[in-house]
């Protein structure tokens, strides 16, 4: 660039010139133009070998996020689909386990939001909150970084939008006499993401006769949302028709509440299975040029454990194994995959019956509807559930609460840690034992 400054600085045109070095003198501004044009193109290039090929960011990050999802578990349905004669993808597409400590001495609260939080923002907050400091401020996420850093970012869960476990993602707060319909609001006003796949739908029209729990405001989300270009589908064959190359902004409410159980999903095949939501989000997602983070949430599998429903778990587990397996297709090698499994609630594998070895003779779950009511009123409370036929009491039904060695209504959480696996670029980083917290400040550098 030194001569051209000299060429530049010249006076020889001060003097009488030749004809062709008065015209030298007419392009010289556009040989600079096209000098910096050059040096520009020559930076922009660099910028984008350094992002794609040295700094080996990925893609793609998806994070599977699972609440109780323990191993025990996760080992009697790779046992059920063993005998079935195949294996889950779980189980043999991941190379990188971690511990992760739920709890801390100065706070063992296992409240949704406390351990939502911990994961998606690092920090561990009070009782009662989700996502928000100890003075009230809202917290960073993995949601928002992504959003700083230019890449799209998407919700998928057969669960309800506004749940704990992705409001700790986004949400400004958690408080206020409706807080779901307040953070359903949040996901639209403030939130924004690209793409948004599961159940709630109750929280974003106003409340009528045929939506007894809708909005009190009198706010329509769907209307506003359609206002600010997003595309609102209702069914499985809207999510299917769309064109993912050109479809930036969607949301999908396809029940008023939770989605269904896979094992009744055949009575409303309107419904999406997990395994479809997450491959239409990552098809849409991946056509932007700065990448993109993927939050898929199971939450029908903790309704489960809930319920001591160990059936119905089970099946929700190879649910779940199928949108991992389509996620690690459809999304490619260039892709950061992360399982997390949090929150269980003591499941209790025992050894098949040919196998010659003590068994649990008190039950499979810790505590839950399945165990020996032990007052008055519990028993009570469980002959209600099975008039109502929220309860079974058939062992071959999907709804039959499987023993337990302590009654309570749910079945509670335990301290047990939970676990990671991970696979693709910046997996290598993940692996180990540490706290819940760290996860954020491990992620975030991969965004």
């Amino acid at each position: 660039m030194l001569w051209i400054f000299r060429f530049w600085q010249t006076r020889a045109f001060e003097l009488p010139q030749p004809r062709s070095c008065q015209r030298m003198h007419k392009i010289k501004p556009w040989i600079l133009a096209l000098c910096a044009g050059l040096a520009a193109l020559f930076s922009f290039l660099g910028k984008l070998y350094f992002e794609h090929y040295v700094a080996q960011r990925p893609h793609g990050v998806i994070l599977f996020l699972v609440p109780g999802l323990e191993m025990s578990l996760l080992e009697r349905a790779r046992r059920v689909a063993q005998l079935r004669g195949r294996d889950l993808w779980i189980c043999r597409d991941f190379r990188v386990l971690a511990s992760l400590s739920l709890v801390a001495p100065h706070n063992t609260c296992l409240e949704e939001g406390v351990v939502a939080s911990s994961l998606a923002c690092g920090q561990r907050v009070s009782p009662g909150k989700i996502a928000l400091g100890p003075n009230g401020q809202r917290l960073d996420s993995l949601f928002y970084s992504a959003q700083r850093k230019g890449r799209a970012t998407g919700f998928v869960t057969d669960g309800d939008l506004t749940n704990p476990w992705l409001a700790a993602f986004y949400s400004q707060s958690w408080t206020g006499p409706d807080p779901l319909g307040q953070t359903a609001a949040e996901l639209l006003d403030s939130a924004r993401p690209n793409l948004a796949l599961g159940g709630g739908g109750q929280h974003f029209s106003p409340a009528t006769l045929r939506n007894e729990y809708g909005r009190r405001d009198g706010r329509n989300l769907l209307e506003e949302a359609r206002a600010w270009g997003y595309q609102v589908v209702h069914r499985s064959s809207e999510l299917e028709e769309l064109a993912a190359w050109r479809s930036r902004w969607v949301l999908g409410l396809f029940a008023p509440g939770p989605l269904y159980f896979v094992a009744c999903r055949e009575e409303v095949p309107h419904i999406p299975s997990l395994a479809m939501m997450t491959r239409r989000a990552i098809e849409m997602l991946q056509y932007n040029l700065r990448g993109y983070l993927l939050i898929v949430e199971e939450d029908l599998l903790a309704q489960a454990c809930r319920k001591n429903w160990t059936e119905l778990a089970l099946r929700q587990v190879e649910e779940l194994d199928a949108a991992v397996e389509i996620a690690s297709r459809y999304a490619g090698t260039r892709c950061l995959l992360v399982l997390v499994g949090v929150r269980g609630f003591g499941f209790v594998d025992t050894p098949p019956p040919n196998v010659p070895a003590p068994r649990a003779e008190a039950g499979e779950w810790f505590s839950g509807p399945g165990g020996i009511p032990k007052e008055l009123s519990q028993a009570r409370w469980l002959k209600e559930q099975k008039e109502k036929g929220i309860f079974s009491e058939s062992s071959t039904d999907w709804f039959y609460p499987h023993p337990a060695c302590s009654f309570a209504f749910e079945a509670l959480p335990t301290a047990n840690p939970g676990w990671l696996a991970a696979r693709g670029p910046g997996s290598e980083k993940l692996g180990g034992f540490y706290d819940s917290t760290e996860l954020f400040r491990k992620l975030d550098p991969c965004l």
